[in-house]
């Protein structure tokens, strides 16, 4: 009886599907988290043997603005003890702003909120020191003169990261 009640308690263990790891850069060099603590380098290894052993998935997570190297060699650590799979996930630097420039007039519009040119100057300006991700949706009607000023105020803005979506044009 006590036998068959401590193989339902391990039955009842799962698991999880996923090994998460945190990878930053800090002052010393690469820095790892997993499983709520800090790790170094050699108890990440430890670890990743012991996912590698239960049949664990793993998945590195970093800040995007962060070099490859210490993703890369979270990565390597992971696949060297025996991990199959590792994926690599990049998270958002900071807020994200939707940019969406309409078709009639130039007043782009963040997120919800009708900006003119100068108030643009003064929010990108912002956005660069927050280093915002920054999306920008141009309806297929605006004009070229009016997105090619907002790329300028952007382009004087840095630390934005930027994207295009939504400017493809419907077959006609």
């Amino acid at each position: 009886m006590l036998l068959l009640s401590a193989a339902l308690l391990l039955a009842m263990q799962t698991t999880p599907e996923y090994a998460l790891v945190e990878v930053r850069e800090g002052a010393k060099g690469c820095e790892y988290r997993a499983e709520g603590r800090r790790l170094t380098q050699p108890q990440l290894e430890h670890r990743a043997k012991v996912w590698a052993r239960q049949g664990r998935k793993g998945e590195v997570q970093t800040d995007r603005n962060i070099s490859f190297v210490c993703a890369g060699q979270a990565i390597f650590i992971m696949q060297n003890a025996g991990m199959e799979k590792v994926a690599y996930v990049g998270k958002p630097i900071g807020p994200s702003v939707v940019l969406a420039i309409p078709a009639q007039g130039c007043a782009p519009i963040a997120n919800g909120e009708t900006l003119t040119m100068d108030a643009l100057r003064t929010h990108a300006a912002q956005w660069g020191r927050d280093r915002v991700e920054l999306t920008i949706m141009p309806d297929q009607h605006a004009s070229y003169e009016c997105v090619d000023a907002v790329l300028k105020i952007i382009k004087d803005s840095s630390g934005i990261k930027l994207g295009f979506v939504g400017n493809e044009a419907p077959a006609r």
